[in-house]
């Protein structure tokens, strides 16, 4: 029989993981993002991060190496403390970067939850 550790005993690599994975989760239910779009090829996430800090507070910035079926690249925008969503995204589309006009929109789709996964026993028949 498997005795079950509790936090006190629990390594520091274990007791990390859980405080990382809560303030995840804490995070992702106040966060909004936002789909970003029609920026230059040179344009990095350190470049729509300053961007995009000036209307509200930015958590995260991801490029993906990936371009859309028109070829051209994309990114999403984590803003948290965010008090009307609609108004961001109207602010974010009069943004310049060079001669290029951004296009933002909401994201349709949220991130799926990583799967937790549990030890299970084994019924031997």
């Amino acid at each position: 029989m498997e005795k079950v550790r509790s936090n006190r005993y629990m390594s520091d690599l274990e007791t990390s993981k859980i405080s990382l994975q809560s303030k995840f989760d804490q995070t992702s239910k106040i966060c909004k993002s936002v789909f970003i779009s029609n920026f230059p090829d040179d344009c990095t996430n350190r470049d729509l991060w300053k961007v995009c800090n000036d209307y509200g507070t930015v958590v995260d910035v991801f490029i993906p190496n990936k371009k859309s079926k028109a070829g051209k690249r994309f990114a999403f925008v984590r803003f948290i403390k965010v008090l009307n969503f609609d108004r961001l995204i109207e602010n974010l589309k009069t943004n310049w970067i060079g001669r290029f006009h951004l296009s933002a929109n909401p994201t349709r789709f949220d991130r799926p939850k990583a799967p937790t996964f549990q030890k299970v026993k084994s019924v031997s028949s």
